[in-house]
């Protein structure tokens, strides 16, 4: 579990975050083409992937900035825990809109 508060001192974690930084703009154009397409198949798996990609790139550059800026354990602790929350949070509230829209 603490490899994942800190991503960006696991190697395994870190090229992941590489590799998909590649290909973020190319599926946040294509989710962005299939918004009004009436494809009930393709549309909400392009967006789920988006949505993974986006929010994976974001939580490891906000633990970044966190490792860079707040040096006392005592306010990255839980600082760390606050990022992996609200981005779980937000992902899932994002993944259902997605669900339940009706393409």
């Amino acid at each position: 579990m603490n490899n994942f508060l800190t991503p960006e001192k696991n190697n395994s974690l870190l090229k992941l975050y590489h590799t998909s930084s590649k290909t973020l703009l190319p599926f946040t154009l294509l989710s962005v083409y299939f918004y009004n397409k009436k494809n009930k198949y393709i549309t909400p798996i392009l967006h789920t992937i988006t949505l993974a990609n986006i929010s994976y790139h974001s939580y490891v550059s906000c633990s970044c900035v966190i490792t860079d800026y707040l040096k006392p354990n005592i306010i990255a602790k839980p600082a760390r825990v606050t990022n992996i929350g609200l981005h779980t949070f937000a992902s899932i509230g994002y993944l259902y809109n997605i669900l339940n829209k009706k393409f």
